[in-house]
């Protein structure tokens, strides 16, 4: 599949709208390239349970400029790539 990608740390939380100036500023001193609120507690579930999993995501927002992308075009088409992705993915779990 010709799609862009990129491979990256992740922070995940179960917090809403807690990404405070500091925590972006700790984070990406830390490398972190994402936030996420959910794949944890997926791939936690799964690995109690003894089940494969993984995770494909997609970006919607840019905490540091403060940019909301979910009603952007450009994400809903990135979200459609994602899914075609996760589709594929699903045959190497």
């Amino acid at each position: 599949m010709q799609v862009r990608y990129h491979l990256g740390w992740i922070f995940t939380t179960d917090a809403l709208f807690q990404e405070t100036p500091e925590l972006i500023q700790q984070l990406n001193e830390q490398n972190i390239s994402s936030i996420d609120m959910v794949t944890s507690a997926f791939l936690t579930i799964s690995q109690v349970r003894g089940k494969k999993a993984g995770a494909v995501l997609a970006v919607s927002d840019e905490c540091l400029h403060g940019k909301f992308g979910f009603r952007d075009p450009a994400f809903f088409d990135a979200e459609q790539k994602t899914i075609e992705v996760a589709r594929q993915a699903l045959r190497y779990l």
